[in-house]
Order: C-alpha cells, then sequence, then structure tokens
C-alpha cells in the first residue's frame, strides 16, 4: 500500500464527480426533452460518449 497523496484525493474526487456526470447522461439517453427533435439525432449519446471518455481518462 502506498502513500496516498493530495494529487490522489483531487483525482478521485474528479471522478466520482465525472461518475456522477456519467448516470445523469445516460438518463438523458432516455429523457424524452421538450424541442428535442430540434437537436442532432445522437446528441445524448455523444454527451454520454464524451463523460465517459473524460471519466477513463481520470
Amino acid at each position: 500500500m502506498g502513500v496516498v497523496t493530495s494529487y490522489d484525493k483531487r483525482r478521485d474526487r474528479l471522478r466520482d464527480a465525472l461518475t456522477e456526470c456519467l448516470d445523469m447522461a445516460k438518463d438523458l439517453l432516455d429523457e424524452k426533452v421538450w424541442g428535442y427533435e430540434d437537436m442532432r439525432d445522437d446528441y445524448a449519446l455523444d454527451v454520454y460518449v464524451a463523460v465517459k471518455k473524460a471519466r477513463d481518462a481520470v
């Protein structure tokens, strides 16, 4: 077991926040939003993929 640094703690907080964002992005995939038909068809999926890539990079 190594030493836990402030960098590790901040990285973990960021990963937790991005995981929460990922959960919200998953909800967006099933959401029927007023005016959604005016958005690009793949908007919700693009958001989900972007957040997942960011979380995985952390």
